[in-house]
């Protein structure tokens, strides 16, 4: 934890103490004669827990005070090795720490990784999830919407009874369905990322759709179309160049009200074992591991 005044005073700085690790107290001693009696007392006395071998002893009258862009190991800022060019840019700097040793904010977990840079590095991950799967339903629905609306007749009848399907269903037994077929596919982790990804995005764009659709209905038969098609342009010219456009900003509001919504199914999926899982980072992927350290404990 980060402090700014203790028992000895007031400081400007924030600071945090010195940890110093305990030493593992194991007596194998007793375990010399080779008999089950004493074994049993020692896994039993809690002694081989981690808990018990990971013993800190604070002192609190060694401040250590908090520092920006210290030096500590090396990593790559920049990485640009792709297509044949060579360029990675390596730094030494962090954007904050102590002097001597590390500092953990959030404290780390089981296997001593830092909470806080996990968190931060999951959010990009999750955030980077909702863009792919946003960019996905809105290229869906453009497609389904457009094509719909414009051509109407049997093409209209066909692709909004699909549409309708997918609105009546549920969406998380549909995520929780894909994510299972998927569970059974040797996927790599990007692999899995882009898969995710791509199914929340395809199960998502009915509303849209459908809405673009009847804009499209109305607007196709306005005189701008008409002029359009005097001047010989073609069809997915019209679509793309004028109708869509014209409905432009509702399509940009409807997708950024439903960016909150793409990042809770995502974490959902992967909270609950079926969407992304380690070493890759990200917001339901922490919750399900801090979900099975708990239980684990009880």
């Amino acid at each position: 934890m980060v402090y700014f005044w203790d028992q000895n005073g007031f400081s400007f700085r924030p600071f945090t103490y010195t940890y110093t690790k305990e030493k593992a107290k194991i007596d194998l001693k007793a375990l010399a004669g080779g008999g089950l009696d004493a074994l049993d007392a020692l896994t039993s006395s809690g002694a081989l827990s981690s808990s018990s071998q990971n013993k800190f002893t604070v002192d609190e009258d060694k401040r250590r005070y908090l520092q920006f862009f210290v030096k500590g190991w090396e990593y790559s800022l920049i990485d640009l090795s792709v297509a044949g060019l060579d360029l990675d840019i390596r730094w030494d700097r962090h954007l904050f720490g102590v002097e001597n040793g590390q500092i953990h904010l959030m404290g780390t977990d089981e296997d001593g990784k830092d909470v806080f840079s996990r968190t931060l590095h999951a959010v990009w991950v999750t955030i980077s999830i909702a863009i792919v799967a946003l960019v996905v339903k809105l290229f869906t629905s453009l497609l389904v919407g457009g094509i719909s609306g414009y051509f109407g007749g049997k093409v209209d009848t066909v692709m909004m009874s699909i549409t309708e399907a997918v609105r009546v269903i549920p969406p998380i037994p549909i995520y929780l369905a894909c994510a299972v077929a998927l569970a059974q596919i040797d996927l790599t982790s990007v692999q899995r990322y882009f898969a995710i990804a791509v199914v929340i995005g395809m199960l998502d764009f009915a509303t849209l759709g459908r809405r673009l659709r009847t804009h499209i209905l109305t607007e196709r038969n306005q005189d701008y179309v008409l002029a359009a098609q005097l001047c010989g342009s073609g069809t997915w010219r019209i679509i793309w160049r004028h109708l869509v456009p014209s409905f432009g900003s509702y399509i940009i509001v409807d997708t950024l009200i439903n960016f909150p919504y793409v990042i809770l199914a995502e974490t959902s999926l992967s909270f609950l074992g079926l969407g992304l899982t380690e070493p890759v980072n990200s917001l339901g992927v922490l919750l399900q591991k801090r979900r099975t350290r708990t239980f684990s404990k009880i």
